[in-house]
């Protein structure tokens, strides 16, 4: 009788006819294919690395250097005023740190990627600065100067290691403004701006030491912005505005964090979890 289920017979080499759909051949494919997919997992969650997380640095301002009056300064900032025609300025050095949050990711060989700068706060000192207006007939001294730093809408994007300084405030927000017999209390008046332009960010893998790995942070934010305020008029009646304008320098500061390398086995021991219940199946 006409088998109408035939049998697909493949001839071997040495002789051997084995069925084509041989379940024993199957099994061994479909057990190959499992380790195959395993290895795969363990492979792409080694290269994965971590998802992006935020990490709190501390950031400490360079020794003042350079000269403001001409642009450049590290930490060293021209302050200057103008009032009634007349102008003057003088350089002010800056020192203390900056708290920041960084948006960050690392790839598998835990090298990062910054992606968000977060301006905390800050707890800057700077030097006094006294000005003379209209040949010495105004004076203005700014004293016990301090400064803060914000980011008022956080975080601010970082596209490789560059950010808006828009996206960042200064704020002189401690110390004294003396000018015509007033004055002014920069801790309830502050002197807040921003600049127009480019800032960098730099985040480097500096070592890795058994599962701790130390990266070192540089942040470089241009500043450059006015403003004013109001004293009585050493020459009449009513009030003249004083212009502040402050620039001709960068505030650099760096730091250090380190922090634990996750053990890569979380998320291969799922997948091995899942491909071992697969294998036990096909037994």
């Amino acid at each position: 009788m006409w088998n109408s289920n035939p049998i697909t017979i493949r001839m071997y080499p040495d002789g051997v006819r084995e069925p084509l759909f041989n379940p024993k051949r199957r099994m061994m494919i479909r057990k190959t294919l499992s380790m195959g997919a395993f290895a795969a997992a363990v492979t792409a969650a080694l290269a994965a690395g971590d998802a992006s997380a935020q990490q709190a640095v501390t950031l400490t301002l360079d020794p003042s250097s350079g000269d403001a009056s001409i642009g450049g300064a590290t930490n060293r900032l021209l302050i200057g005023v103008d009032a009634l025609g007349s102008s003057d300025s003088a350089q002010s050095d800056f020192s203390g740190t900056v708290e920041t949050l960084l948006n960050i990711s690392y790839d598998g060989s835990q090298l990062p990627t910054t992606t968000g700068l977060d301006l905390v706060s800050g707890n800057l000192s700077a030097t006094d600065v006294s000005l003379s207006l209209l040949g010495g007939f105004l004076t203005v001294d700014l004293t016990g100067l301090g400064a803060s730093v914000d980011t008022p809408t956080p975080p601010g994007a970082v596209a490789g290691t560059l950010f808006d300084t828009q996206d960042h405030e200064v704020i002189v927000n401690q110390g004294n403004i003396s000018a015509a017999g007033n004055n002014i209390d920069l801790s309830s008046s502050p002197v807040t701006g921003t600049t127009t332009g480019s800032g960098t960010l730099v985040v480097t893998l500096n070592n890795i030491t058994n599962d701790i790995a130390t990266y070192d942070v540089a942040l470089t934010l241009p500043v450059d912005f006015d403003d004013s305020f109001d004293v009585d008029n050493p020459l009449g009646a009513g009030t003249i505005p004083v212009g502040v304008d402050v620039g001709g320098g960068d505030i650099v500061a760096n730091g250090q964090f380190t922090r634990v390398i996750p053990e890569p086995t979380s998320a291969a021991l799922l997948g091995l979890g899942g491909l071992l219940i697969a294998r036990r199946r096909l037994r």
